[in-house]
């Protein structure tokens, strides 16, 4: 590729600096970083670079806390910057990936010219190899990607430079060979002196030598080699260097230059056939646009445009290559050759290569007398009966790419699609191409244009809940179509609900001989016995996707092995794979597999399976648990089938990581244990699930789970686990503000302590007792129930409660204006979380202590605590604890005099809490708003803030906000000229302070003084 050829479009070179030319212009493509990381984008182009490896690429061992967010960056500005071309760097997954043809990148041509050179070596066409080497050679202008120091970059130039020097031996190999001597004499100096390690170099710059009659000269760079190995590496010359010394010092003959091959006779060609052998291409073809639009863009005269697709069952494979090769017959006027290689076919083993060239030979005229016997005489006559024309050709139905390669033209101006079920590795210079399924758009299309008519009134939401019960899968979608198209008495929503009917959906896809469970079957079919095993048991499992360590223990197998096989099951595209290292279904196939394991396993098989399975989830939820909770009480769980391999959950942020990932197969887990009647994992999994549903904002989620716990405790008789769970079931509830059932849930738990005589538990709940108690405005209770608490924990050593009790209670210390027990209480509970190691409640604490000097009027300080408060959150992922501090910014910035800064904070709560049904904290930040207004002087603004405020924590009870509202209301109205209704206001704002038995602001008895005077 020379600067010439970077003049059309967007072409990128990297054998050699990195350059970036448009349109015969040069890009700029920012600073060395951003270099960096197109650089490692297009060493591996086509496939997906991980962010991480962007950052290594980028800074090395030293990257900042930001480089992640810096690398995003970087890539936005990269695609700024490449203009029309930017959307060839696309997000993918875990990373980036940058996708580009084989013109527009030097490395994908080098590859091509390589594999070009092979096949003309393996055909025997030495001149034909030479020619290719030579331009795979002069695409390179120095060291890949020179001046680029980092280490990662570094490494990948080196396995190119190695491949280039492996290229550089071999042509001077062939030009040996064919008579060059000394016109290589001055070249391989060169090259020796760039490599002067490289034996084979010096090797045929001594045959160079020898045969430009040069003995001595050869001899003599023998002793150098000799000495400059023992000097440089402490080593004697490899094996063939002594030989070839040994050879030349006896002059022996066969060091000559060979004979050459005697002329090839040319035979009659026969006459120039103009094949067409496609089948045709469906009026109805739907969608694919951009697919399409690839295929056709990606084909040029420069080369073999190959593409191979590969997709699920039905997803429509075929007839999209066959679109395209009509489509670009045009571009092809030497003919259109399609065969059917029968990979998947019922009934048929595989068509063979030699099988496959005798059919695509005859197409192209030749007789069958002329037809070699061999699969290599027949795949060279192949190659020449193809040189020179521009075919397309369409290979369908493949297995594997070993029954392809021999069908490949080897000359350039062929486009070559070939499709398969099963992703094909190892076709050098491939343009894969993964069809999935439809989009919601043109799944609607298709099924309309079958359907033959349009829509009636009504039936559209039918045909987009029918789109989405067909997975979007073409071949679902055209029979199910086609069915109703045939019954003129049947409507979408009648077919809709026949399908819906999940154990007769894969019954109801049938129509002729096309059925979407035979298509599936297929595939299955072809798996080998350990396959299908694992296939059918992964129909069982209780989710959407699932990790390796859930496939292995569902099929009681080692990771490892299980690992194999499901990537073996992504390749035949059995299962699909949306994020790095986590596997799922299309729900048909899931359903395909759900009835193959109900009719080829037995009961006891399936139900020791789900066993496995939920054992593993019990065992690693309760493992991520404890370091989501550290010091929390050791329960045991009495595992059947404890698991042989787990995630690695180490810390508090994979543990969460995990968690996430897995939240909606552990709560489908713990409702299949209840239905099942597994009670012993329907009372722990929740147990483990709650806190971190808690912790994310799943409250409604942790509620159902909990709710299904308390029921399963009872069942096994388990007063333990009851009162745990009674206990854990009261904090949704005290989330969502139905302060008084979460009194209800923890008085539950403290009553069946007391009956069992666990005096730990009954620490515990007076513990939330206190709590809700706090929120609630009942703050003597409150106290009373925490200093009980802590008796209990300091006598049972407790340390993980008495924490959480003194956190608790230092919140109702600042509350009720005892500032400096409140700080010292809270520091006492901080300091053991930290020995303990739990950051959530470490967390609380700091934040009440951040009250405690707020009361003080030392901002300053609580200002500090509340940014590390905020660090810690954002770390965590607390979106919940993330809104209390903003709100708590946002007062502590107004009482600053810094309004804007408090509006600001005040709003970023609001619209964290809109995700969150936490009303306690909405009514606390609306209260905040409201005085920011009154502030200002903006009354109006503030009577509708407090109101609001008002409205939230009147719902819940939550008195000390309905105080904090009425104050404000009084203050507000006071302000618009409404004595009556602020002296309304501000009387009941004074009796609500006075039941909590905290002292009313001056500021209400100021306005019932005045509107008295008036």
């Amino acid at each position: 590729m020379t600067q010439a050829d970077a003049g059309t479009g967007l072409t990128f070179r990297i054998l050699g600096p990195l350059e970036v030319w448009s349109d015969g212009a040069r890009l700029a493509v920012g600073g060395i970083r951003q270099e960096r990381v197109l650089g490692m984008l297009l060493l591996a182009a086509n496939q997906v670079v991980p962010l991480p490896r962007l950052v290594e690429a980028a800074w090395e061992d030293d990257p900042p806390p930001t480089a992640s967010h810096q690398v995003r960056k970087m890539v936005a500005d990269l695609r700024r910057r490449l203009g029309t071309g930017s959307e060839l760097i696309s997000t993918d997954g875990p990373g980036y990936r940058i996708d580009v043809d084989v013109e527009q990148l030097d490395l994908r041509l080098f590859e091509v010219r390589l594999t070009r050179a092979r096949e003309a070596d393996g055909a025997g066409l030495p001149h034909n190899t030479v020619i290719q080497l030579q331009a795979a050679l002069d695409l390179w202008r120095g060291k890949a990607l020179s001046g680029m120091d980092s280490a990662a970059i570094m490494s990948a130039a080196a396995v190119l430079e190695e491949r280039k020097l492996a290229a550089t031996e071999h042509l001077m190999d062939l030009r040996l060979a064919m008579g060059e001597a000394r016109e290589l004499v001055s070249e391989l100096r060169a090259l020796i002196g760039e490599h002067p390690l490289r034996e084979a170099l010096r090797g045929h710059l001594m045959l160079a030598l020898y045969r430009s009659g040069r003995q001595a000269d050869a001899l003599h760079l023998f002793d150098e080699t000799r000495r400059l190995l023992a000097d440089e590496l402490g080593i004697d010359p490899g094996t063939e260097l002594v030989k070839l010394h040994e050879r030349i010092l006896r002059n022996c003959a066969d060091l000559d230059v060979p004979a050459q091959a005697p002329p090839v006779v040319a035979v009659d060609a026969p006459p120039v056939v103009r094949p067409n052998s496609l089948p045709y291409d469906v009026p109805d073809f739907t969608g694919r646009g951009e697919e399409v639009d690839r295929l056709l863009a990606g084909a040029t005269e420069a080369g073999l445009s190959l593409f191979v697709i590969d997709g699920m069952p039905g997803v429509g494979k075929t007839a999209l290559a066959v679109h395209v090769a009509h489509r670009a017959a045009e571009k092809y006027p030497d003919g259109q050759v399609f065969i059917d290689l029968h990979g998947f076919t019922p009934g048929r083993e595989p068509l063979e290569p030699s099988e496959a060239l005798e059919v695509m030979l005859r197409a192209m005229g030749v007789p069958g007398e002329q037809l070699p016997d061999d699969l290599e005489g027949r795949a060279a006559r192949w190659r020449v009966q193809v040189a020179g024309r521009r075919l397309v050709v369409v290979l369908d139905n493949a297995a594997e790419f070993a029954q392809i390669r021999p069908l490949l033209p080897g000359a350039p101006g062929c486009m070559v699609l070939v499709t398969s079920r099963a992703r094909l590795a190892g076709l050098d210079g491939a343009t894969p191409l993964s069809v999935d399924v439809l989009s919601q758009a043109e799944s609607l299309a298709l099924f309309t244009r079958v359907l033959g008519r349009e829509l009636a009134p009504g039936e559209e939401d039918a045909a987009a809940d029918l789109i989405e019960v067909c997975g979007r899968l073409p071949l679902a979608l055209r029979i199910a179509a086609a069915r109703c198209q045939n019954r003129p008495q049947w409507t979408v929503n009648y077919l809709l609900e026949r399908l819906r009917a999940e154990d007769r959906q894969l019954g109801e896809l049938v129509i002729g001989d096309r059925s979407v469970a035979s298509a599936i079957s297929l595939s299955y079919r072809f798996l080998g016995p350990d396959h299908r095993r694992l296939f059918r048991l992964l129909g069982l499992h209780t989710g959407t996707d699932f990790d390796l360590y859930a496939a292995a223990a569902l099929a009681d197998l080692p990771v490892e092995k299980v690992e194999a096989q499901l990537e073996d099951l992504l390749d035949a595209h059995l299962l699909t794979q949306r994020v790095l290292d986590r596997y799922t279904f299309h729900d048909l196939v899931r359903r395909y597999a759900q009835i193959t394991v109900q009719a080829e396993e037995s009961d006891a098989e399936r139900r020791q399976a789900v066993h496995r399975l939920l054992d593993y989830y019990l065992h690693t939820a309760h493992r991520a648990a404890e370091l989501l909770q550290p010091g929390r009480t050791q329960i045991e769980l009495g595992l059947t089938h404890p698991p042989a391999a787990t995630p690695a959950v180490g810390d508090f942020t994979a543990s969460l990581t995990w968690f996430d990932a897995e939240r909606a197969n552990l709560i489908a887990a713990v409702r299949r244990a209840n239905r099942l009647g597994m009670d012993q994992h329907a009372c722990h999994l929740p147990r483990d699930l709650s806190f971190y549903l808690l912790w994310r904002g799943h409250i409604h989620d942790e509620m159902a789970m909990l709710h299904t716990a308390v029921e399963a405790a009872r069942r096994l008789g388990d007063h333990d686990a009851e009162r745990r769970s009674l206990l854990n079931l009261s904090l949704p509830y005290w989330h969502v503000g139905q302060l008084r059932k979460a009194v209800d849930y923890a008085s539950q738990s403290h009553v069946l302590a007391q009956r069992i005589g666990d005096l730990s538990g009954e620490g515990a709940a007076l513990n939330r007792m206190g709590s809700y108690f706090g929120e609630l405005g009942q703050f003597t209770e409150a106290m009373r129930c925490y200093e009980r608490a802590l008796e209990i924990h300091r006598s049972c050593g407790d340390r993980r409660d008495e924490a959480s009790a003194l956190i608790g209670l230092s919140y109702v210390l600042a509350t009720i204006g005892r500032n400096y027990e409140a700080i010292a209480t809270a520091q006492r509970g901080v300091a053991i979380e930290r020995e303990l190691g739990s950051r959530i409640v470490e967390l609380t604490g700091l934040l009440n202590e951040a009250l405690g000097h707020a009361g003080l009027g030392d901002l300053r300080t609580a200002l500090a605590l509340l940014d590390r408060t905020m660090v810690m959150a954002k770390d965590i992922g607390a979106p919940g604890r993330r809104a209390i501090i903003l709100a708590h910014y946002a007062e502590f910035h107004r009482r600053q005099g810094d309004l804007d800064s408090a509006e600001d904070c005040g709003r970023q709560a609001l619209e964290l809490l809109w995700a969150l049904r936490r009303p306690a904290i909405g009514a606390m930040v609306e209260n905040i708003l409201g005085a920011v207004h009154r502030d200002r002087g903006e009354h109006v603004q503030a009577r509708k803030r407090h109101q609001q405020a008002f409205d939230l924590a009147h719902e819940i009870d939550a008195r000390l906000e309905i105080a904090k509202a009425l104050e404000g209301l009084a203050l507000a109205t006071g302000s618009l000229d409404r004595p009556d209704e602020a002296v309304r206001h501000a009387r009941s704002a004074a009796e609500h302070y006075e039941a909590m038995g905290i002292p009313a602001p001056d500021a209400l008895n100021t306005i019932i003084d005045i509107v008295r005077l008036k």
